[in-house]
């Protein structure tokens, strides 16, 4: 049965060209004529009829038709094939959907829609009422979502791993991207809103808790989840349970903290009138900043116990985010990758030149902006094919979308003229930075590496950069002051809060590796930056573990090192760092001056030791040569000089020198065999002389 066609078409029905379209019957007629549609095929066609007279992108259709499902834009030539063949169009003369090469599509025949007329592809909303609908260096919020474009694929995929990790008991999926991919605005922007209640995903919701990333020195995991326990659910939800309680049972034991959660979100659960199966969805951005170098292994272990309990609790869903850098040393982290098996495991490839389109053109189009056309093509073509030429793109492609915006014309026309002025897409970031430095004075420029000293952060490895929050209150030069306001007017810098200090952190570390200045800065300072990180993490120990001495720098090269860095760059030293060097250094002198008293000592000692030999020997010397001439006097006196008296008959004048002679023989100590040969020499000398003297023979004395 053909449906009439009414004299005036119902609010819930629309015409094109000489056809009725008939949503909620997937059917459009023209006189007696119906053709039946696919329920996609019409979505198409209602999105293209709101959007009559515009370039619709394949991706746009894609994502508008297709969400949360990780397809190429195949179907949607498949279904505007099918569209041209129910209106019995042709592409190469078109009369109702013309091909726009390379852009997409666009819907010439007349349209007309009553007033009233709210189909499913009815935009929510004319126009953008919030300004610029790009971020620049900022990452998607929540409040975002509205002009958050290119990444549904990826989005869905996550939620997909999710659900199935859910689906296995252990609610725990990772998302894993290079630095600048878009993981932090994927999760906020992305995901978070698709599985707030009501939401848009199979993954029943309660509600969704997000935990930052803690940034070096920050506060740890379980302090970050009980925040985000009491700061993002509502009261009505979590009644009765205050932060501090919360901190206390997941230090206390893990396991009974994730019981009591589950017994609560049951509860809340039956208030709400939610579905059975309906979870807390968390969402722990940065997970790597968790388990950074350095950290306390059971603080680790405990943190990853943690995880597991909520993962396998049945009432939370863990949704986590890394970079691909920090990975490796994640997966050395005992038990925490494992949770992510068998099927949460999400790489987040770079955007391709479809998704890069939509990123581009999707929120101009909303906030009523176009792009100029030229001899080069169209301004938001030459956007994608430079983004899809520069790795890691969406940082400085969001900053020179940001900046041409500024410079857009009366109308919002972004031209040609803007984005030659700011260099391009590869260069509009430097000059940007460039040109907030150039407006304060030498001084105040000098101080930059100063400034980046207390805002940046290298691993020990020299494998993670990191950018970290530095209270406003450290910045005592005037000079500095002044930089620092100059890149927090130009977005370069963002003020934040760091316990409840203000403070403020780099806009993203796209600036860094963009800005020749800073990069030269941190290729100068890479092995300051290293060793600054090492000397943190034995800082903390130092001080956590009271001070103690043996903790200390030790000698040699690790003092020498630290000792050389505080002396050529203190800039890059913090008060903890300084403090244990310090220490050290006091120390090592100590021990040098006991070491040089101890040797000192040692000389003296040995000095008059060898005074007391050398005159122990000279002594000796001095005795054998006594003994020598004695015994050269007793050989004379007992050769020669007997010999020469006997023939004179004159041995009598030996008796005298004899008995001299014998007596100083017997005197103690001589008791050597020589003296014993002297002796009884002496003795048959003294008998000579008293024979030739006449004098009795009597026994010689001894």
């Amino acid at each position: 049965m053909i449906t009439p066609e009414p004299s005036h078409p119902a609010p819930e029905h629309f015409r094109i060209g000489d056809w009725i379209v008939y949503p909620k019957h997937n059917a459009i007629v023209r006189g007696e004529e119906r053709v039946a549609l696919e329920p996609r095929t019409m979505e198409a066609l209602e999105f293209l009829a709101y959007h009559a007279g515009e370039v619709v992108p394949a991706e746009r259709l894609l994502a508008e038709c297709w969400p949360n499902i990780g397809v190429g834009d195949n179907p949607v030539h498949k279904v505007v094939a099918h569209l041209r063949k129910a209106f019995g169009d042709q592409a190469g003369a078109p009369r109702y959907i013309e091909t726009i090469r390379k852009r997409g599509y666009r819907l010439i025949a007349p349209v007309v829609l009553p007033s009233g007329y709210r189909g499913a592809a009815a935009p929510a909303a004319p126009g953008w009422p919030h300004g610029s609908p790009f971020r620049g260096l900022d990452a998607f919020g929540a409040d975002d979502a509205g002009v958050f474009f290119g990444r549904d694929a990826a989005i869905a995929s996550t939620l997909r791993a999710l659900e199935a990790q859910w689906r296995s008991r252990t609610a725990f999926a990772l998302l894993v991207g290079a630095s600048g991919s878009g993981k932090t605005s994927l999760l906020r922007a992305g995901a978070a809103p698709r599985l707030a209640p009501p939401g848009t995903h199979a993954l029943a919701t309660l509600a969704v808790a997000q935990v930052p990333g803690r940034g070096p020195g920050a506060i740890s995991f379980h302090a970050a989840l009980a925040q985000a326990l009491t700061r993002d659910m509502a009261p009505a939800l979590l009644p009765g349970a205050s932060q501090a309680e919360w901190l206390e049972s997941l230090a206390r034991s893990p396991e009974a903290a994730a019981t009591q959660l589950r017994a609560r979100l049951d509860a809340a659960a039956v208030r709400a009138g939610a579905p059975e199966h309906a979870v807390l969805a968390l969402i722990v951005d940065q997970l790597e900043d968790f388990f950074a170098e350095g950290d306390d292994a059971a603080e680790q272990a405990h943190t990853v116990r943690t995880l597991a309990a909520l993962a396998r609790c049945g009432r939370v869903a863990v949704l986590a985010a890394c970079r691909s850098s920090a990975y490796p040393a994640l997966s050395e982290v005992p038990g925490l990758l494992a949770l992510k098996h068998p099927d949460g495991h999400v790489d987040l490839a770079p955007p391709s030149a479809a998704e890069i389109a939509e990123m581009i053109r999707r929120p101009a189009q909303i906030a009523a902006l176009s792009f100029e056309s030229g001899d080069d093509g169209r301004l938001d073509d030459v956007l994608r094919d430079a983004a899809v030429a520069q790795p890691q793109c969406l940082p400085l492609l969001q900053h020179t979308l940001q900046q041409l915006y500024q410079r857009r014309e009366q109308g919002g026309r972004l031209t040609f003229a803007a984005y030659r002025d700011i260099d391009g897409l590869d260069g509009a970031l430097r000059q940007h930075a460039e040109r907030a430095v150039a407006e304060v004075p030498a001084a105040a420029q000098r101080s930059l590496p100063r400034v980046l000293a207390r805002l940046v952060r290298l691993s020990s490895s020299g494998e993670r950069l990191g950018c970290v929050p530095a209270a406003m209150e450290s910045f005592a030069d005037p000079h500095e002051r002044e930089l620092i306001e100059a890149l927090v007017r130009h977005r370069l810098l963002v003020d934040t809060v760091q316990d409840t200090r203000p403070a403020v952190i780099v806009a993203h570390e796209a600036l860094l590796r963009a800005w020749p200045r800073a990069a030269a800065w941190l290729e100068e300072s890479r092995d300051g930056l290293r060793l600054r990180a090492r000397l943190a993490e034995s800082a903390a120990r130092w001080q956590s573990e009271g001070r103690r001495r043996d903790l200390l720098l030790p000698r040699g090269r690790r003092l020498d090192e630290a000792r050389d860095l505080a002396r050529r760059r203190p800039d890059l030293l913090d008060p903890a760092a300084t403090t244990l060097i310090e220490h050290s250094v006091r120390r090592e002198t100590r021990l040098t001056w006991l070491r040089r008293a101890a040797v000192g000592s040692v000389c003296a000692l040995a000095a008059v030791a060898a005074a007391g030999g050398l005159l122990a020997h000279r002594a000796r010397l001095q005795a054998d040569q006594e003994r020598a001439r004695a015994q050269g006097l007793v050989e004379y006196m007992l050769g020669d000089l007997t010999e020469r008296l006997e023939r004179l008959g004159r041995l009598d004048l030996l008796d005298g020198a004899a008995q001299r002679i014998l007596e100083d023989l017997r005197a103690p100590g001589q008791q050597s065999r020589d003296t014993r040969l002297n002796r009884s020499r002496v003795l048959r000398q003294i008998g000579k002389i008293r024979v030739a003297r006449g004098a009795p023979t009597t026994r010689a004395p001894r």
